[in-house]
C-alpha cells in the first residue's frame, strides 16, 4: 500500500513539473512528424500510399422526396 501511494505521488509530481512545457513538445511533433511537407517522415508515405484505398460514391436523384422520407 505504501508503496503504490509512493509511486502515485512520484507520477504526480512528475505530471505536474512536465504539464508547462506539454504545449511546446505538441507543437514540435506536430511540426516534425505529422507536416506533410518534402523531408517530413509522413510524406512519403503521402505521395506513394503502400496501401490501396477503393473508395464508392453512389449519387441518387430524388425525385419524390415526400415518399423517400416517409421510409
Amino acid at each position: 500500500m505504501g508503496c503504490s501511494c509512493a509511486l502515485a505521488v512520484v507520477l504526480l509530481a512528475l505530471g505536474l513539473l512536465l504539464l508547462p512545457g506539454s504545449g511546446v513538445l505538441m507543437r514540435e511533433i506536430e511540426r516534425r512528424f505529422m507536416a506533410l511537407r518534402n523531408g517530413s517522415l509522413s510524406y512519403p508515405d503521402f505521395v506513394d500510399i503502400p496501401i490501396p484505398i477503393y473508395t464508392d460514391v453512389y449519387f441518387f436523384n430524388v425525385t419524390n422526396p415526400y415518399d423517400v422520407s416517409m421510409i
